[in-house]
């Protein structure tokens, strides 16, 4: 009698979990879900991007109407998306073609990694390269945002990209511009 009893128990508990996991699914795809979340921020925060890293971890770029930008990183738990942090970003000032960011990594089971938000302000430039000495440390997948800028996000344990050079190319290889992480 036991033994029934505690089956009982355990198809109720697969059920439960079966429920939870179908109604999550059932409130939309991630990027609406995440839309959802972002929008209870506040009215004054307009969504130009929201990407989806490794199927469980989001970064949200927003542009704010008082002209600052930022980012919001979430990661998925089993039932929904979780904040995890905000950064603020005020692009005035700023009159070089690439701008980078340095932080450590705002996601569950990477505190050791470090991240590198690349944000790319000139339409010329096609690839942006990490090198250190002659060694090639990462290239970039510049993903568009809905402001027309474009952006890389690269989440490392090393900490070789704080001494390297960006390296910033046009779509015929040609290097357009360059910089070190410590100018």
């Amino acid at each position: 009698m036991n033994i029934l009893k505690s089956k009982k128990g355990l198809v109720i508990i697969m059920g439960i979990a079966v429920l939870l996991v179908i109604s999550n699914f059932s409130k939309g795809n991630n990027k609406e879900q995440l839309t959802s979340k972002i929008e209870k921020y506040g009215d004054d925060t307009d969504i130009q991007h929201i990407e989806i890293l490794d199927g469980n971890k989001s970064v949200a770029f927003i542009k704010k109407d008082d002209g600052t930008e930022g980012e919001i990183y979430f990661e998925k738990s089993l039932l929904s998306w979780k904040f995890k942090r905000e950064f603020t970003f005020e692009p005035e000032g700023i009159n070089t073609p690439i701008h980078l960011s340095f932080f450590q990594s705002p996601f569950n089971n990477e505190e050791t990694l470090n991240t590198v938000l690349l944000r790319v302000f000139d339409n010329e430039i096609s690839k942006v390269r990490i090198e250190t000495g002659e060694n090639i440390f990462h290239d970039f997948e510049l993903l568009p945002k809905g402001s027309g800028e474009r952006f890389g996000l690269f989440r490392t344990a090393s900490e070789d990209f704080y001494e390297a050079e960006y390296i910033a190319y046009n779509s015929e290889g040609e290097v357009i511009y360059t910089s070190k992480s410590e100018d």
